[in-house]
């Protein structure tokens, strides 16, 4: 009886979730944040290429450009576009069930009550919505979760880290981190790692045909670094061209502008100014670098929402799950584990966002199912 009134009451939320959601995406129909530079991304897939040679344009990576390039063979709506990463949600939602069921070894009804509790719908979590790349990768790594887990198709799992590589930017360097790590204190590299580091050699043999620059994964690594040393007051937050020119250095990034007209010069140029911040003043940097750990980690609420709160409280649980997962987990997962807190203390080293880290939750279904053991202890 009880499972069946948790089934209810997750699926009534879920109705909602949906609801919401889908009203978000048919009421916005403007392009907003990152969204006109991703159409504008997938149309040169579309035509054959992904970025000009005289003046290249790396600032995101391609994975998800090449998916919207896919489904847009369906529809070229924007709306539809959106509603599939509503799609990709509620498709995670069920794979992470899959997961729970079987590292947990309790029933499908049981396990969709706890996946439900890691969907990121969160009130501002809107870019899970949008034409970003966060529920494309929230998909990707439920998934690589699972076959992780049930030890099903080694191969695809590394062939999905391999496409997540380039779709976020910093798991590329993540990946060869990690393998390094592995072979340095394991001495092991397995054939089939090569399947996951394949697009990443595709990709940086890509970018050196564009750049002549090795190992350069894209350009707004410059200008996240730039946001993280310099010394307004943004304390290490993410912040545009625009938005650093209201500052009293305005005069020099007006310079640094004209100066450097080329998206690869300027990044270089902007990686270069934030190492010589970095030794100029370490202090600026070691304070941003604590203070994204809020950025990374903490859920904001909104004062007007009772909502809100109900969030807020199942965001810090999971949040708590997530950095309290059994050292034997660690053990019997330690690629894909290792592949996540890896990518989470690199991210606190640039300009980081709540939905960075909320991509990585999928990885909570190793003890979300411990759930109910941990409140009865904590009721004695």
């Amino acid at each position: 009886m009880v499972k069946n009134i948790s089934l209810i009451f997750m699926i009534s939320f879920l109705t909602l979730f949906l609801f919401i959601n889908y009203n978000y995406i048919i009421q916005n129909s403007e392009i907003s944040g990152d969204e006109g530079h991703y159409l504008e991304l997938k149309n040169n897939i579309q035509h054959g290429y992904f970025s000009k040679t005289d003046n290249p344009d790396l600032w995101h990576p391609p994975g998800y450009p090449i998916f919207l390039s896919i489904i847009s063979i369906i529809s070229d709506n924007i709306n539809f576009l959106r509603l599939t990463n509503l799609i990709l949600l509620i498709i995670s939602f069920l794979i992470n069930a899959k997961s729970i069921c079987e590292i947990s070894g309790k029933g499908y009804k049981t396990c969709l009550t706890y996946s439900f509790l890691l969907l990121p719908w969160y009130v501002d979590a809107v870019d899970f919505f949008r034409l970003h790349t966060e529920s494309f990768s929230y998909f990707l790594i439920s998934i690589i979760i699972y076959l992780t887990i049930t030890n099903k198709n080694s191969n695809l799992k590394f062939i999905l880290i391999g496409i997540l590589s380039i779709t976020k930017f910093l798991f590329s360097y993540v990946i060869i981190v990690v393998l390094a790590l592995n072979w340095l204190i394991r001495k092991d590299f397995k054939f089939n790692y090569l399947i996951m580091i394949l697009p990443i050699i595709v990709w940086f043999s890509y970018t050196y045909n564009l750049t002549n620059k090795f190992f350069y994964s894209g350009s707004s690594g410059g200008m996240q670094l730039y946001c993280m040393t310099c010394t307004n007051e943004n304390n290490g937050e993410w912040q545009s061209t625009d938005d650093l020119l209201k500052f009293q250095d305005s005069q020099k990034i007006k310079t640094i502008i004209n100066n450097h007209p080329n998206q690869i010069e300027f990044d270089s140029f902007m990686k270069k100014l934030s190492v010589t911040n970095i030794k100029n003043e370490p202090k600026i940097y070691l304070k941003n670098v604590l203070l994204n750990v809020g950025n990374l980690f903490h859920y904001r609420m909104s004062r007007d929402s009772f909502l809100s709160i109900i969030f807020s409280f199942k965001h810090y649980l999971i949040l708590f799950l997530f950095f309290t997962i059994p050292i034997s987990n660690y053990k019997n997962h330690l690629i894909i584990v290792s592949l996540i807190f890896v990518y989470l203390a690199m991210s606190l080293l640039l300009s980081s966002y709540l939905r960075f880290y909320l991509i990585c939750t999928p990885l909570v279904v190793l003890n979300i199912y411990k759930l109910p053991t941990l409140f009865n202890n904590f009721r004695r």
